[in-house]
């Protein structure tokens, strides 16, 4: 095996880096007045004191109105003093210090800008959102200066490299691409046309660094939606600023104000982005439809390498990896297929010390843990309560172990996972990062399933025939994980089965089956693994309920019985276990496009369309991102929840009515 070269030292330009890691341009929000803090000192330094290559703030914005949250750097004279601060401090612990530097452009608002947002062309960003005035020809060439103007100052501040965006839907991308250039002069139309203001931001950036500062440059390598730029000409891009000079490029990907999730992959963190929301409308509607705007993008590790490649054939100079790196593992190989160098942000957030050891931070934990945000100094002072309660219940146990107590992946369990809901799970969770143990008495089907993902996601999946309505099911499934020393950290309790008739008719055998999969297993299961987890300070557990627990009609009375028993079950152990750092989630769907109903073909896309049902892996998603969330219970689906409480709005002899008359009434008989 040719040996990792993460450790050695790698050069950008005129700098030499002690290591080929980088701390990612990732806005901190810790820049109160547009100007440094000593949380952001604190930040970047204890993660050079970690062994870190270079650090980089970010994001700077080279005048005021690119600027696009209050909290964030506006490069200026008065600021330099409290960057230099900064810096040395940096220095002080071997690492190179890094900014990035760029233009908002569209994403900004009057009330943090002070004037109306510029774009390459006019119009209403929903982002912010706000009208948007396109750039007039005269403006142009002052906003170009003042990327030279930031360089300089970035110098006297004592930086050894700029970074300058031109990716992400920002000023420079937003004249790049064809989504928001539609301008008719010389800096619209044709790619040439357009590549032409980031010429000339990228000339002066490049004049002013001389030969004594590194110039990054981050840009796409598609936008990540139809009507952006593509792979081929975000290609010819990159060659242009490689012809243009700059010393190395970051490859990323997405536009902020239309693909976000692109970007950085995973569920879109609706609760906690429109818990900071001032305007009610806005946070109510982004809520009601937030979903279906922001759409989410699954995560797995490296999700940019693909692409990175195609970049990697065709330029010379240095390029930065970005994206999804998660393990060791991977980052050498990413090194090891021709990058120099490897950049992390929110894995640094909770492994800032990386460049000293491994990262052992596994994927969900990036995308869902507000309280490694809080720690750090990564939310807003106006923390949600969410965050707050993570915080105060953040166990030391977890903090203390060392890096010899983890492992590098955690496995997921979930049960009925040869099909439907749980090969759903399965999948999802395996996207995440996550080894599998996956289990069902179905043992061609558990097979089968378990060779599919292994192929498509390349982890470890174990699948386990097990008859979980058997006496001692929970008992030997429990067993067998410590013998095979699996650090379950997610168990997923889908196994489950349905029948529909009347009490008094059903054959007993049946109602002690379902009680044994639903009440007893169930219950044990989270017994043994809660208690697992309690004592290693993490867990998640995810119990499948059902809307049916609120339904308590004739001819399911013994499956909303037992739904409504995980359902109460879920609620009383999250309370148990949330101070030991376990989360306990309920997930209570409606109808799910499965076997299960012997609809047609047709009925079922109706039924789709109209949202009575919906898809495994659309309920799959919604449940996993309830659980990592934090949340204690989710009815998934708008007419589901709609539904709810509803159900108990209606008389008996209603109920009752359309017992005798209605023709599905006999469905068990």
């Amino acid at each position: 095996m040719k040996e990792s070269v993460l450790f050695t030292p790698g050069r950008i330009g005129p700098l030499t880096l002690r290591n080929r890691t980088i701390r990612a341009a990732a806005f901190e929000g810790m820049c109160d007045g547009n100007s440094p803090t000593d949380m952001l000192y604190e930040y970047h330094r204890s993660v050079a004191a970690g062994g870190i290559g270079m650090t980089t703030l970010a994001y700077a914005s080279v005048t005021r109105n690119g600027l696009s949250f209050p909290h964030q750097l506006w490069l200026r004279p008065e600021i330099v003093p409290g960057l230099r601060r900064i810096t040395d401090a940096i220095h002080r612990e071997g690492a190179a210090a890094g900014i990035q530097i760029g233009h908002c452009g569209n994403m900004s608002h009057r009330a943090i800008c002070g004037c109306t947002p510029i774009s390459a062309s006019s119009g209403f960003n929903i982002y912010s959102p706000t009208l948007v005035r396109g750039m007039r020809t005269s403006e142009i060439a002052d906003v170009a200066r003042a990327f030279g103007t930031a360089v300089n100052l970035a110098r006297e501040a004592g930086f050894d490299s700029v970074e300058v965006h031109a990716g992400h839907g920002y000023l420079i991308s937003q004249f790049l691409s064809p989504y928001t250039n539609r301008r008719k002069d010389e800096y619209g139309g044709t790619l040439e046309n357009r590549m032409r203001f980031m010429d000339m931001c990228l000339g002066e950036a490049l004049t002013a660094a001389r030969d004594d500062m590194a110039v990054v440059v981050k840009t796409n390598m598609r936008d990540g939606f139809r009507g952006g730029l593509d792979l081929d000409e975000c290609l010819e891009v990159a060659r242009r600023i490689e012809r243009n000079g700059a010393h190395a490029l970051v490859l990323s990907g997405g536009f902020v104000s239309r693909a976000p999730m692109y970007v950085m992959r995973g569920s879109m963190p609706l609760r906690s982005m429109t818990y900071y929301m001032k305007q009610l409308w806005l946070k109510a509607g982004v809520r009601a439809v937030g979903r279906w705007m922001i759409p989410d993008e699954p995560f797995r590790e490296a999700y940019f390498l693909d692409d990175a490649l195609r970049f990697r054939e065709a330029l010379k100079l240095p390029l930065v990896y970005v994206g999804g790196l998660v393990s060791r593992t991977k980052i050498d190989e990413v090194l090891g297929r021709g990058f120099e160098f490897v950049a992390m942000a929110r894995a640094l957030i909770r492994e800032p010390d990386f460049g000293r050891g491994t990262l052992r931070l596994r994927p969900h934990e990036l995308l869902h843990r507000p309280d490694v945000l809080a720690r750090n100094g990564l939310l807003p002072q106006r923390a949600g309560p969410a965050a707050l309660s993570e915080t105060r219940n953040r166990t030391k146990n977890e903090a203390a172990m060392s890096s010899s107590e983890r492992t590098d992946r955690a496995t997921a369990l979930i049960t009925g996972a040869s099909s439907g809901i749980g090969y759903q799970y399965a999948r999802q969770l395996a996207a995440r990062g996550y080894d599998l143990l996956i289990v069902s008495n179905d043992a061609e089907g558990i097979a089968n399933s378990a060779a599919e993902i292994r192929k498509q996601y390349g982890v470890r999946v174990t699948p386990l025939y097990r008859d979980l309505s058997a006496e001692n099911a929970a008992e030997d499934l429990y067993r067998y994980c410590e013998d095979e020393q699996l650090d379950v950290e997610v168990l997923v309790n889908n196994a489950g089965v349905f029948f529909f008739d009347d009490l008094a008719r059903v054959d007993s055998r049946r109602i002690e089956l379902m009680l044994r999969l639903h009440v007893r297993t169930t219950t044990l299961l989270c017994h043994y693994f809660g208690r697992s987890m309690q004592a290693r300070g993490r867990g998640y557990i995810l119990n499948m309920s059902s809307m049916s627990a609120w339904m308590p009609f004739p001819g399911i009375s013994v499956y909303a019985a037992t739904k409504s028993y995980l359902r109460t079950l879920s609620l009383a152990i999250r309370n148990e276990l949330y101070d030991r750092g376990v989360r306990v989630t309920a997930v209570c769907p409606g109808a799910v496009a499965t076997g299960l109903y012997n609809l047609s073909e047709r009925y079922q896309r109706l039924a789709l369309r109209l949202g009575i049902m919906m898809t495994p892996e659309r309920l799959a998603r919604k449940g996993l991102r309830a659980l990592f969330s934090g949340r204690r219970r989710t009815v998934p689906g708008f007419v589901n929840r709609v539904f709810v409480p509803l159900t108990g709005l209606i008389p008996g002899p209603i109920v009752r009515l359309i017992k005798r008359k209605a023709k599905f009434y006999r469905y068990g008989r």
